[in-house]
């Protein structure tokens, strides 16, 4: 691709805005207004909490487990035993860290482990951190909207049915605290603070690994946006940032320990898929991982690592896919520099990594909400229409209608029938966000023939054809 770079780099800066108040500035009236989406978002959350019982206690207990373990054997040994719930990055243990401490300095001393306080704490944290995220909601709406749509955007993220079900009654408290610094990381990069874009990213990452979804779509607006310099300062950042998170395992000696994690993650839930009802589960034919009643009962044919016609392994077409689709959505978004347009291919990354890749549990779409949630209120109806199709996917995928069915069978075909629901609402979702994205001229001017990558689509498509006509039947 040739660039004009003055001119390029003249038209982002003119519509991304400058200095600090560029990330978290706002007018009294739009503070106001995200203040107020920020407390409704919290208190129907907090409304939840306190009236509606842990939908995952198993898990819970897991994270709570971890928590006392850090709080007692000190922060840096986080890792010296193997429990269910430190299977994370070490970002992910300092808001348990907090809330331990919390813990014990009002309620425990001795980190009693099965009380009410202790339930409600693990559980407040994360709807702090959703109602936050409300908030960046409409924030990144403004970006390109009217404070009124904007406003209609965050109320719909503040009221989404899936990310309530996500976050406060079924308590995944991992993922808010990983997708606040993934939507904040993108408001920098689209403000023109790289350097902060570029640690906010590492940070998410290093709470859930889920978050590099976002980390191509980032470093591709850092490098296209950025100078030279700024570029440098980025790395340098992320860098920093990485190492003062891992800093407390540094200074105790325990960085081997840590260490081991990255195996430990590589190793976990090697299935195409963990009950995810996305495209994998279409091409399973709706086949369990395991047996419900018998957990250890593993089905060899489910794990992703298994060769497709001896040749490639599905978990790494799963890769190739969503790589496929973040060269496609930057083959449009080069030489564009409007926030829309970046927010549409977020759309893209946090909804496609659930559809295409494999090892997916529900909770692994609840980024989509968010960025359907800025983008509901574009006149294109199409993205009112994928959040509408994908909450009610998602709602399903919780299990929370399986009674309405008389034996196993239907339920599988339901489920199926959801599947193609998630993969009709991505299918959708595309054909908007490159709708969205073409509207806007380029300020470059491309070599790379649309031809090629169509090209590229289509093998893949084949590809995942192959696998369902010949896998499935085994």
């Amino acid at each position: 691709m040739k660039f004009h770079r003055p001119e390029w780099i003249r038209l982002l800066r003119l519509r991304s805005g400058h200095g600090f108040s560029g990330l978290v500035g706002l007018e009294k009236s739009r503070a106001v207004y995200a203040v107020a989406i920020g407390l409704v978002a919290f208190l129907v959350r907090l409304g939840i909490i306190l009236t509606v019982p842990n939908g995952f206690p198993f898990d819970m207990w897991g994270w709570v487990e971890t928590t006392r373990h850090i709080v007692l054997n000190g922060f840096a040994n986080a890792y010296s035993a193997h429990l269910q719930g430190n299977l994370y990055p070490p970002g992910f243990f300092y808001p348990l860290w907090a809330t331990g401490e919390i813990y014990r300095a009002c309620c425990s001393p001795q980190f009693d482990p099965d009380t009410p306080a202790l339930d409600f704490l693990m559980r407040v944290g994360p709807i702090v951190a959703d109602a936050l995220i409300a908030i960046l909601v409409y924030r990144l709406a403004l970006l390109w909207n009217d404070s009124r749509r904007a406003m209609v955007s965050g109320i719909a993220y503040a009221f989404n049915p899936a990310a309530l079900t996500t976050t406060a009654w079924m308590s995944m408290i991992g993922d808010p605290y990983y997708l606040l610094p993934a939507l904040l990381s993108l408001l920098a990069a689209l403000t023109n603070h790289f350097a902060a874009a570029s640690a906010l990213i590492a940070l998410a990452i290093l709470i859930k690994p889920q978050a590099l979804a976002f980390a191509p779509l980032i470093g591709f607006l850092i490098v296209t946006r950025a100078k030279p310099k700024q570029i440098a300062q980025a790395g340098a950042t992320g860098i920093g940032a990485t190492i003062l998170v891992l800093l407390p395992f540094i200074l105790g000696g325990t960085l081997a320990q840590a260490s081991e994690i990255f195996l430990r993650m590589r190793l976990a839930f090697p299935f195409l898929h963990v009950w995810a009802n996305n495209a994998w589960f279409l091409i399973s034919g709706g086949r369990a991982p395991w047996d419900p009643i018998a957990p250890a009962n593993f089905d060899p044919l489910m794990s992703d690592t298994n060769l497709f016609l001896g040749v490639i392994a599905y978990r790494e077409i799963g890769f190739i896919a969503f790589g496929l689709l973040c060269l496609l959505t930057f083959y449009w978004l080069a030489g564009r520099a409007q926030p829309k347009s970046a927010l549409a291919a977020g759309a893209i990354a946090a909804l496609g990594f659930f559809i295409v890749s494999t090892r997916m549990h529900v909770n692994y779409s609840f980024p989509a909400f968010a960025f359907l949630s800025i983008m509901c209120v574009a006149n294109d109806w199409r993205y009112a229409l994928a959040l509408v199709l994908a909450t009610i996917a998602a709602l399903f995928n919780w299990q929370l209608f399986d009674e309405w069915f008389p034996n196993q069978t239907a339920l599988t075909i339901a489920r199926l029938i959801n599947s193609g629901i998630f993969v009709a609402a991505f299918a959708i979702l595309i054909a908007a966000v490159r709708d969205t994205i073409t509207r806007e001229p380029r300020a470059i001017k491309l070599r790379v023939s649309w031809r090629a990558i169509s090209a590229l689509a289509l093998f893949a498509l084949i590809a995942a054809s192959l696998v369902w006509f010949i896998w499935i039947r085994e």
